[in-house]
C-alpha cells in the first residue's frame, strides 16, 4: 500500500486499519493527513517520546477546535461552560489536579470495590437471555461500565442509560465529521449533561458520601480554596466518558478476540490466571482508544519531517500497538507474552489512563464470570455478526451477535474456586 493513498477517515480503513498501520509504521512514521492536516504517528518508541514530552507537545487545546461552526460553540457559551477537561491539560497543572483524584482510584482503592463489583457482574451475566443469539454488546458491554460508574460517582443507577446517550454524544466531536446539525445537536445534548452534574453536586454538597463526586466538592488546595465549577464539571465529564467509553469497547473486542482464537478459551479454563494476559493481549491488539492528540508548541523535526509549530498530532496507539520493532509477533494474541501490558491502549507517562485500574478489574471479572457461567462462545450463525462504528478516535463494535452454552453447574464451581 503507497502511505499517499492512506486515509485513516476512511470507514473500510477504520474496520480492517492493519495494512494501513503497517504502511504508516514502515514508510511513513510521521505521516500528514491530507483531509485533516494532523500528523499521524504510528511507532510505539515515537509515541512514548512525545506523550513525555509536554514542552514540545501539548495536550492542551482551545476546545472550540471541537466545533466548526459557531453557532454550536456560542452555544456552550451562552448556556453552559465551554468543554475543560482538566485531566488534558500540561503539568504542572495537571500533575496538581490528578494528585487530588488518584488516591480515589489507586489500585488498592478500586479493590475496596470487587465485591460490588462482581456481585453487578454476575448478576448482569446470569440475566442474559442465552436461549437465542444476544447483541453482546446491548446486552453486557453498555450496561455495565455505565452502572460501575454511576456507583462509583454516587449517582442513581436508574440514570446509566440517560448517561450513556450523553456521553455517545460527547464523543461525536473526536470524528471530525460532524454536520452544522449535528454540532447544534452535540451542544444542546452537552448543556443538558452540565446541568444534570451541577445538580448531582450540589446534591452532594448537602450531602457527602463515600463516591467520586463527594470527593469533588470536599477537595481543597493547599491554600484552602475549592476546585473551581469548571473543574469539577469538567472532570466529571471526563469521568462519565471515560470510564464507559473504555471498557465498554473492550469487553466487546474481547469477547469478539476469544471467539476468533479457537483454543484460547480452552486454555483460559485450564488456566484462569491467564485471563489477565488475554485481557491485556486483547486490549493491545485492539486499542479501544484508537488514537489521541497532541499540538506542538514549536517546530519538532522527527524522521525527517518537519512537524510546524501550532500542528495537530494524532497519537496512533492502535498502530504503536502492533509495532513489531517493540511486540514480537505483533499481530498474534498470546496469553503467555511477558510483556503484553506495556501496551498504549490506556496511554503512557504522566497522562496514563487514570481509571485503568478500574478498567482492568471489570474486564477481568467479566471474563472470569462469563467464562464461569457460559462456554462455547461462538458467532451467532443466523445473525450478520458484528460490525464497527465509523470513527477516528475510538475502535467501537455497533453490535456483537453471539451465542453460548451452559455450563454445567459442578463445572461452573469448581471454575469459580480456581479462579
Amino acid at each position: 500500500m503507497d502511505p499517499a493513498i492512506v486515509n485513516l477517515s476512511d470507514v473500510a480503513v477504520q474496520k480492517c486499519p492493519w495494512q494501513a498501520y503497517q504502511t504508516l509504521r514502515d514508510e511513513a512514521p510521521v505521516y500528514r493527513m491530507p483531509d485533516t492536516g494532523m500528523y499521524v504517528i504510528s511507532r510505539y518508541e515515537d509515541i512514548c517520546q512525545i506523550v513525555r514530552d509536554p514542552a514540545r507537545f501539548s495536550m492542551q487545546a482551545d476546545r472550540s477546535f471541537l466545533f466548526k461552526t459557531e453557532a454550536a460553540t456560542r452555544y456552550y457559551v451562552d448556556h453552559g461552560y465551554p468543554r475543560h477537561t482538566p485531566l488534558s491539560t500540561d503539568p504542572p497543572y495537571h500533575t496538581e489536579f490528578r494528585g487530588h483524584l488518584e488516591p480515589f482510584f489507586s489500585a488498592g482503592r478500586i479493590r475496596q470495590w470487587e465485591p460490588a463489583l462482581r456481585e453487578l457482574i454476575e448478576s448482569l451475566a446470569g440475566n442474559l437471555d442465552t436461549s437465542k443469539p444476544i447483541d453482546f454488546v446491548q446486552a453486557f458491554c453498555f450496561p455495565l461500565p455505565m452502572s460501575v460508574m454511576t456507583i462509583l460517582l454516587g449517582l442513581p443507577l436508574e440514570d446509566h442509560k440517560i448517561l450513556k446517550q450523553w456521553t455517545d454524544v460527547w464523543v461525536l466531536p473526536f470524528s471530525h465529521a460532524m454536520t452544522a446539525e449535528q454540532e447544534m445537536y452535540v451542544a444542546e445534548e452537552g448543556i443538558k449533561l452540565q446541568k444534570y452534574i451541577l445538580a448531582a453536586l450540589d446534591e452532594k454538597r448537602r450531602n457527602p458520601k463515600d463516591d467520586l463526586f463527594s470527593l469533588l466538592v470536599q477537595t481543597r488546595r493547599e491554600d484552602g480554596s475549592e476546585l473551581t465549577v469548571k473543574e469539577m464539571l469538567g472532570f466529571a465529564e471526563q469521568a462519565v466518558v471515560g470510564a464507559n467509553e473504555t471498557t465498554q469497547n473492550g469487553l466487546a473486542m474481547a469477547m469478539c478476540a476469544l471467539i476468533e482464537n479457537p483454543g484460547v478459551e480452552a486454555q483460559l479454563r485450564a488456566d484462569p490466571g491467564k485471563i489477565r494476559t488475554f485481557i491485556e493481549e486483547c486490549l493491545r491488539l485492539h486499542s479501544p482508544t484508537a488514537g489521541m492528540y497532541r499540538w506542538t508548541t514549536q517546530d519538532v523535526e522527527m524522521h525527517g519531517v518537519t512537524i510546524p509549530k501550532g500542528s495537530t498530532v494524532h497519537l496512533r496507539f492502535a498502530a504503536a500497538n502492533r509495532d513489531e520493532r517493540h511486540f514480537e509477533d505483533p499481530d498474534t494474541l498470546d496469553i503467555e507474552r511477558k510483556k503484553s501490558g506495556s501496551h498504549l491502549a490506556f496511554s503512557h507517562a504522566v497522562h496514563h489512563c487514570l481509571g485503568a485500574p478500574l478498567a482492568r478489574l471489570e474486564l477481568n471479572l467479566s471474563f472470569e464470570i462469563l467464562l464461569a457461567q457460559r462456554q462455547n462462545f461462538r458467532f451467532a450463525r443466523e445473525q450478520e455478526n458484528y460490525d464497527y462504528v465509523p470513527g477516528l478516535a475510538l475502535r467501537q463494535l455497533e453490535y456483537l451477535w453471539i451465542e453460548s452454552d451452559p455450563v454445567a453447574a459442578g463445572a461452573a464451581r469448581r471454575s469459580a474456586s480456581t479462579a
